[in-house]
């Protein structure tokens, strides 16, 4: 063989090599000839356009894959990309047509490629659905990542504010406390003044237990764990029953308070109770926002066909636009700042709503914006009279007064009591109490000295906290349930704790206490609780 003849071999199989790597590759490649006419058309350029390459060859580029809208960006790449036109970027992404008519995103990348005198171009062609759809799925995680942050942010704040919200609301009342009790104890103050500052200490304990109840209410029904005491009831009475005690709140702020409270206007069932805190917290709410001279009015109405609805509609501050979808969210305030002109921590709307949906009923509020007041609709669903069956009448309700001086109290004469808490202020006065009512107590402050006392003393009742340091009141319960009866083990025994879920109860009886009372408790309450227990431990002796 000549040499040219071996050259020309070598040609050909370079040639088929070539052409062997561009039918095997993965991106479409497609040969042009100046014009932008077809002269190669790979297996994978059949496969992502559905074009044959018999089809293809002689045809224009353009107008076998391009709609009309892409043309004219295509042939003016053409254009810059001729040799001596400057340089040019070869990339393109276009919307391509597939033979069967669908448009998909295409990737084009050209090259002018010298030919003699003349040119041709070399074309690398790739479907980019997968990379858009990536693209796009990136930028979505990547706007869910930045508006989680921006939730966390937002509730890391709620929780500052709130902590420091709470703060305020607990220490505020302490100091009061605490200043009160200073002065009344220097004993300079005259009668007058004296009662004065009772009544402050009275009014702060009870403004600090409703915060603390307020939060366990909250934490129970976001647990899951809060029950009604549901029976028929007209709306009405409960509603009259929970505005009378801010009537003079509102006469002080001389607002007019107007009510139209339909007695008819249909049963619903609900726990009596919680009603009234849904009433008392949107009626509190509106007499809190509503300035000097305003007025608010409370309706009770048939919401036909099937309901009974519940207005409170004020002329107060209202509700700015941006704040209204967010009223009814835990620890929301429209002004958490140090220098916010009204109190609360930001939870009795959202104690109400739970409440209203426990009831199965809706709660919304509208507002035509700042300073055009607010109305407030609580809707519950009426049921049937017809279908209720007889039931007998609730028994009468009666609440002694915390200030009550427990004239009427258990006569404890006779009953030996061991107090156990380590708290000194708490020892103080529960054994006052009880020793007013004519006990004999002994208190102490560790679950030690307590199981020493227990034989020693033989008390007839143990009372003890929970949480205490060195050692728990479970703890203490079970060593003295493991003692011989004749050595108190089985002495009548109430658990006092800050924690009042229904677990907590469920744990102290389980542990060996007789009977669970939550903080903080009326004096009245552990006079009765202690007596019942005395009465248990005389029945139990022979």
């Amino acid at each position: 063989m000549t040499s040219s003849g071996r050259l020309d071999e070598r040609r050909r199989s370079s040639a088929a090599h070539v052409r062997s790597i561009l039918d095997n590759t993965l991106d479409a490649v497609i040969a042009l000839d100046g014009a932008g006419l077809v002269t190669f058309w790979n297996p994978q350029a059949e496969g992502t356009f559905g074009i044959a390459r018999e089809k293809a060859i002689g045809h224009s580029l353009a107008e076998l894959i391009l709609p009309e809208k892409e043309r004219g960006a295509f042939a003016s790449l053409l254009a810059r990309l001729a040799p001596g036109k400057g340089d040019a970027n070869p990339r393109l992404e276009v919307e391509a047509r597939r033979a069967a008519g669908n448009v998909f995103p295409l990737e084009l990348t050209i090259t002018a490629i010298p030919d003699g005198g003349d040119f041709s171009f070399s074309a690398f062609a790739r479907d980019i659905t997968q990379r858009r759809h990536d693209d796009r799925e990136r930028e979505r995680l990547l706007e869910d990542a930045e508006r989680a942050r921006e939730q966390a942010e937002a509730a890391s704040r709620v929780k500052d504010e709130f902590l420091a919200t709470l703060s305020h609301e607990l220490r505020t009342p302490l100091t009061a406390i605490v200043g009160w009790t200073y002065l009344l104890r220097g004993g300079r103050l005259d009668e007058a003044t004296a009662a004065r500052g009772l009544e402050a200490i009275e009014r702060n304990a009870a403004a600090q237990a409703q915060v603390i109840s307020d939060i366990l209410d909250l934490s129970r029904m976001v647990g899951a764990k809060f029950r009604l005491k549901v029976r028929p009831l007209q709306l009405a009475p409960i509603a009259a029953a929970a505005i009378e005690p801010l009537i003079p709140a509102a006469t002080a702020k001389n607002l007019r308070v107007q009510t139209v409270l339909d007695p008819a206007a249909g049963l619903v069932a609900g726990d009596p109770d919680r009603l009234r805190q849904i009433v008392w917290n949107l009626v509190s709410n509106a007499v809190k926002f509503t300035p000097s001279g305003g007025g608010i009015t409370v309706r009770v109405e048939r919401d036909a066909p099937a309901g009974v609805r519940l207005i409170v509609e004020d002329t107060g501050v209202g509700i700015p636009a941006e704040l209204l979808p967010h009223v009814f969210e835990r620890f929301r305030q429209g002004d958490s700042s140090s220098t916010r002109g009204h109190g609360g921590l930001g939870l009795g709307l959202a104690v109400a709503r739970h409440l209203v949906e426990l009831h199965g009923g809706t709660v919304d509020a509208r507002s035509e914006g700042e300073g055009r007041g607010a109305t407030f609709t609580v809707a519950l669903p009426v049921i049937d009279p017809a279908q209720l069956p007889p039931a007998a009448p609730a028994p009468a309700e009666e609440t002694l007064p915390a200030t009550s001086l427990m004239a009427d109290a258990p006569d404890l004469s006779g009953v030996r009591v061991l107090v156990v808490d380590d708290g000194e202020d708490v020892r103080e006065v529960v054994s006052t109490v009880l020793g007013l009512c004519g006990a004999e107590v002994r208190a102490v402050g560790t679950a030690g000295e307590a199981l020493h006392a227990l034989a020693e003393f033989a008390p007839h009742v143990l009372v003890s906290e929970i949480e205490m340091r060195g050692g728990t009141g479970f703890s203490l319960i079970q060593k003295v349930r493991a003692l011989p009866e004749d050595r108190g083990g089985q002495v009548p025994a109430a658990a006092i704790s800050a924690y009042g879920r229904t677990d907590d109860r469920v744990q102290a009886l389980l542990a060996g206490f007789h009977i669970h009372v939550p903080k903080p408790i009326q004096p009245t309450e552990l006079v009765a609780v202690v007596a019942s227990l005395a009465a248990r431990a005389r029945g139990a002796k022979p």
